[in-house]
C-alpha cells in the first residue's frame, strides 16, 4: 500500500534525524516538521 511505504519513508527520516546534531538544537514541543508531514497528507 501507499500508506505503508509513507509511513516507512517517516520512519527512516526520523531515525536519520535523531543523529543530526543541528536538530537537536531545533526540537520543539510541538511535534513533527509540519513541511516535511505536509508530504503525507491524511485522509481521501
Amino acid at each position: 500500500m501507499v500508506i505503508e511505504s509513507c509511513l516507512q519513508e517517516e520512519k527512516t527520516y526520523w531515525s536519520t534525524r535523531l543523529f543530526k546534531p543541528v536538530d537537536s538544537e531545533r526540537q520543539v514541543p510541538t511535534g513533527p516538521d509540519p513541511l516535511h508531514h505536509n508530504h503525507y497528507p491524511l485522509g481521501p
